[in-house]
């Protein structure tokens, strides 16, 4: 370690897999990255750490697949994100339906020509 910078080489795919290195292990490559995206896909619903980082990747995801001319490397990572993405879109869409109420209809009829539709 350079003590003038306080820097240091890490590799990647020889971190201890635990909590703490988890998003250095989804800044890794090929089984690195995969294992590290089905652990945060792994915990449980709710979970802050599990919410934030599903929609971390999900931008990161959205980010590379508007890109033109991608890499092989950029495929490969965009596979990877995919499982993250639809993950967070299928919970936020199911959570949406949870809080949203469909409208109704209600007619106010007022003497005999007037009427009133309050939609709420």
């Amino acid at each position: 370690m350079n003590r003038g910078f306080r820097s240091a080489i890490v590799v990647v795919d020889r971190l201890p897999i635990t909590k703490k290195t988890l998003w250095l292990r989804i800044l890794g490559k090929w089984q690195t990255q995969e294992q590290a995206i089905d652990e945060v896909t792994a915990l449980p619903r709710g979970n802050v750490l599990r919410n934030l980082m599903l929609e971390l990747l999900s931008t990161w995801h959205i980010n590379i697949k508007t890109r033109k001319g991608l890499t092989k490397d950029d495929k490969e990572l965009l596979m990877n994100l995919s499982r993250a993405y639809l993950k967070w879109r299928e919970e936020t869409l199911f959570t949406a339906r949870l809080t949203t109420r469909p409208f109704r209809r209600t007619t106010l009829s007022c003497r005999k020509y007037a009427q009133i539709t309050l939609w709420r």
